[in-house]
């Protein structure tokens, strides 16, 4: 079988390569075409690429300030159709960059199958031109995306028209890493998943095997984090913050940032050591906390490995969300005010709290055990067969 798989930003590609790897473990072809960012991450991950698309950094573009808008999705303070109709034509331009030259490319390829993530319309798009099965990956907690693909049926039919589609399709199926005590309600059924972390490749930190002397707290901040670290200044103030607090409350903490950019974050409190750009998987396990920005494959990784989170999102309505999900769960807490979340104070209050009562990790503890109990991606292999037919 060959396999085409794609994905809107490296992000969103991570919680697709254990299924990637399983597909090849079981001798299927895989190729997975994007944005150059996107096939470089493939390509660290051991996976053939071919990159399609304009030569932008599709994350640093949307961590710049403003550069979508931050309303919730659904809700109160849900957009009007003013907003969906001018998302609707973001989406079109960007689709017109690169569509032409994925249809080519799946010509040439003339796939079995085509995986994608939720958001990269133009895979949908390009199977159901090619007559080509569909499955949709999803990167973790989800509550957006099911609304994004219903109004890109109407935004997008034009677009669909013009390459022989009659309608925005449906994925022949949905494939969910988010265990399902955690879904949202609304969302389209899927299929579940065990999710395995994977966070880039790295060398495994020697203090991660030594026994830790203080409480150890993870501070991550995302792909889409990190960017927006030199772009607005906010993400600087937030470690600075955390650091502040982390000293106050007798821990350390330890955040993988890219050496390259140490400059952006300014003055660190001693407490935090910065290290180079470090898969936060491989730091995890040996750490008792995580604080982090609302990335859904983050939300998984730490759960993964039963920590508690606090979860300090940017003004995006995808992260915020997953930040109230987190809370609401009793899984950690959420910090979503401007003002808190560069406030020493307020996060050292959370992280005291986080440290010191035990229910955030035994909640943590009961997600991880359900999500142990999820099929593996290997074993969804099988289901993709009889998807591709």
């Amino acid at each position: 079988m060959r396999v085409l798989l794609t994905a809107l930003v490296p992000s969103h590609l991570m919680p697709m390569v254990p299924l990637a790897w399983g597909l090849r473990a079981a001798g299927h072809d895989v190729l997975v075409c994007g944005m150059p960012e996107v096939v470089a991450a493939a390509r660290e991950a051991g996976l053939l690429t071919r990159p399609i698309g304009p030569e932008e950094n599709e994350t640093a573009r949307l961590a710049r300030p403003g550069a979508i808008a931050r309303p919730a999705v659904t809700g109160p303070g849900a957009p009007g159709e003013g907003h969906w109709e001018r998302a609707g034509r973001r989406w079109e331009k960007r689709l017109r960059g690169y569509l032409d030259g994925f249809l080519a490319l799946a010509r040439d390829v003339r796939p079995d199958l085509v995986v994608t993530d939720p958001v990269e319309f133009g895979g949908l798009i390009v199977g159901e031109a090619l007559g080509v099965p569909t499955a949709v990956h999803r990167w973790g907690p989800d509550t957006v995306t099911t609304v994004l693909h219903e109004r890109a049926k109407t935004a997008l039919a034009g677009l669909c028209a013009e390459y022989g589609v009659d309608a925005f399709p449906d994925p022949g199926v949905i494939i969910d890493p988010c265990p399902p005590s955690l879904r949202d309600p609304g969302a389209a059924p899927a299929r579940s998943v065990r999710f395995v972390p994977y966070n880039g490749t790295g060398v495994l930190p020697p203090w991660t095997l030594e026994p830790r002397t203080a409480p150890r707290v993870c501070i991550c901040l995302g792909m889409w984090g990190s960017q927006a670290v030199g772009q607005d200044g906010d993400r600087a103030a937030v470690v600075r913050a955390v650091g502040e607090a982390v000293a106050a409350a007798g821990a350390t903490a330890v955040l993988p940032f890219p050496a390259e950019r140490h400059g952006d974050l300014g003055d660190v409190p001693a407490a935090v050591d910065v290290i180079d750009r470090t898969p936060v998987g491989l730091l995890a396990g040996a750490c008792d906390l995580m604080v982090h920005h609302g990335g859904g494959g983050l939300t998984l990784t730490a759960l993964h490995h039963g920590l508690p989170q606090l979860v300090v999102p940017q003004d995006e309505p995808f992260l915020g969300a997953t930040a109230e999900l987190v809370e609401d769960r009793g899984l950690g807490l959420a910090i979503g005010d401007p003002g808190a979340r560069r406030d020493p104070e307020a996060i050292g209050k959370a992280l005291t709290r986080l440290l010191e009562d035990p229910g955030h990790r035994q909640a943590a503890a009961r997600i991880a055990g359900e999500m142990t109990g999820l099929p593996s991606p290997a074993a969804l292999v099988s289901l993709l067969e009889e998807t591709a037919g």
